[in-house]
């Protein structure tokens, strides 16, 4: 991917509480998730929230570190800023082929 000009990205690192009242408020549903991304305007591209404690559980899960947990979620709601989503199978292979290939140059 190339970028013709520079973007900022925001990250929030939340409790479990508070990434369940954003995933409620934001897209009417009424757990906790891993990861949100909003989009931003102008050269802000847009905030990733990650959620640290199940981050956490998910490294111990996929037994990684959690240094590369928190590298794919951010990887994940970055693309997802870009205009990437997993809802279709043929878009949900495309995302995550982008996936692996970024976080093998990470972790």
């Amino acid at each position: 991917m190339k970028f013709k000009k520079l973007l900022n990205v925001s990250v929030g690192l939340v409790n479990k509480e508070k990434i369940k009242k954003l995933n409620k408020l934001y897209r009417n549903k009424n757990k906790a998730t891993d990861v949100l991304s909003f989009e931003g305007e102008k050269d802000h591209l847009g905030e990733i929230i990650l959620c640290v404690p199940i981050a956490n559980t998910q490294a111990l899960e996929f037994d990684h570190s959690f240094h590369c947990e928190l590298q794919f979620l951010f990887v994940h709601g970055l693309l997802h800023l870009l205009g990437y989503d997993h809802i279709k199978p043929k878009d949900r292979e495309k995302m995550t082929g982008l996936e692996k290939k970024i976080m093998a140059k990470l972790c």
